[in-house]
């Protein structure tokens, strides 16, 4: 038990199991649009997250320094290897965007840049030091910015190809997920958070209004499956996230139970895992064009 309470502290700690949000995401919804991506396009996405959550922890050494635990840990903001592999990952990921062509290496810069922007000091003239997570409610915006908008539409720039109604829903669907678990991992980190003079929106509103806050996100996001069902904009297998959404609500309460939020708030991504792998075993691999390697699975 003590082995796996360690491996689980590696993969959580240096926000491993994050780094396969986007790839997971990306087979998730690709039920519903039907993209022909290759297995090199989500190990692209894997290692570009995997280098821009371990550039976010070089930025939030401070809050981090209280809101994650030391077990387990390789990656530490004031150590060479750390920033070694941030460079390794943004280079093979530039590699691989290359491969498609100037338009998406153009839009990655672009992306990259913003991205890089998210948890940097800037000092403005008169000495203002200006921080994007600083700002009340554009933190949870800029994150729901690029695991909706840019996380939907990146395979389309990829492919060369035009986004339609169905991208719209699902941009609508992922950003309410992102706010979500944004906000849930701000409850979390409210001790750190604190001390690195942030204002997020569970220091400000309080928890309990937090509370009621992701209950509201989580009733948008079950809205929104449904409208994406009733219309047939969304295949039947996205009939299982409604009930994700259904015990989503019963885990927000267990959450703000639990005196130990940390491992709660990672092992809600695992949760959530669980329903993104139903949903994609479910759809039919000839539909969904997955790559060669989750076709071979799929069988």
């Amino acid at each position: 038990m003590s082995a796996l309470s360690f491996v689980a502290s590696v993969i959580f700690n240096n926000r491993l199991h994050v780094a396969l949000m986007p790839a997971a995401l990306t087979l998730f919804w690709n039920v519903a649009l039907g993209l022909p991506l290759s297995a090199e396009y989500l190990l692209m996405i894997t290692i570009h997250t995997a280098g821009g959550y371990w550039w976010n922890m070089v930025t939030d050494a401070v809050e981090d320094s209280i809101n994650y635990p030391r077990r387990g840990r390789f990656i530490w903001p004031d150590s060479r290897l750390t920033l070694l592999l941030i460079l390794a990952c943004f280079a093979g990921a530039f590699f691989l965007a290359v491969r498609a062509g100037w338009v998406f290496v153009l839009y990655g810069t672009v992306m990259n840049v913003l991205g890089t922007l998210y948890g940097l000091r800037m000092r403005l003239p008169g000495g203002r030091v200006f921080r994007v997570k600083s700002v009340l409610g554009l933190k949870n915006l800029y994150a729901a910015f690029f695991w909706s908008v840019c996380l939907v539409l990146s395979p389309y720039v990829y492919l060369g190809r035009v986004p339609d109604g169905r991208a719209a829903l699902v941009v609508a669907i992922s950003c309410m997920i992102s706010f979500f678990v944004e906000l849930l991992w701000d409850v979390r980190d409210i001790a750190g958070d604190r001390v690195a003079g942030m204002r997020t929106l569970p220091i400000v509103l309080g928890e309990e209004r937090s509370r009621w806050l992701l209950h509201g996100t989580n009733v948008l996001y079950a809205a929104l499956l449904l409208y994406g069902l009733v219309s047939g904009l969304l295949p039947s297998p996205y009939a299982v996230a409604l009930v994700h959404a259904a015990l989503v609500a019963v885990y927000v309460e267990h959450f703000f139970r639990r005196a130990d939020r940390q491992l709660s708030s990672h092992l809600y991504l695992l949760f959530g895992g669980v329903f993104i792998g139903i949903v994609i075993a479910m759809g039919t691999p000839g539909r969904t064009n997955l790559p060669d390697v989750m076709q071979g699975l799929a069988r």
